[in-house]
């Protein structure tokens, strides 16, 4: 029966070491194909909303415009406080807003 080496931390030598390191690469894969989509999703919505921009079909007010990316920037301004907030010490939450109305 083979040995396993201890290191300092207890763990053996190369199982905890790949082990750990199979996690975060997995946890990074997630990430990079989970924001890959969602971006990409957020992107065509953002798209699909330009196209109200088209005054022969729609008829809009200045304040609903206004309104449309007061929402906007306070979700993105949201989200990159979560980001900011998930890597600090005390880990505040975001408020959630969880649909939108003219």
């Amino acid at each position: 029966m083979a040995r396993k080496k201890i290191t300092q931390n207890g763990g053996s030598d190369g199982e905890t070491e790949n082990s750990s390191e199979a996690m975060e690469n997995k946890k990074r894969d997630n990430f990079v194909r989970l924001a890959s989509a969602r971006v990409s999703r957020a992107i065509d919505a953002l798209s699909a909303l330009q196209k109200l921009a088209n005054t022969v079909s729609y008829d809009w007010t200045p304040e609903d415009i206004e309104r449309i990316f007061v929402a906007l920037q306070d979700k993105t301004n949201s989200v990159a406080f979560a980001f900011e907030a998930a890597k600090s010490p005390n880990g505040e939450k975001p408020s959630k807003q969880l649909s939108f109305n003219l």
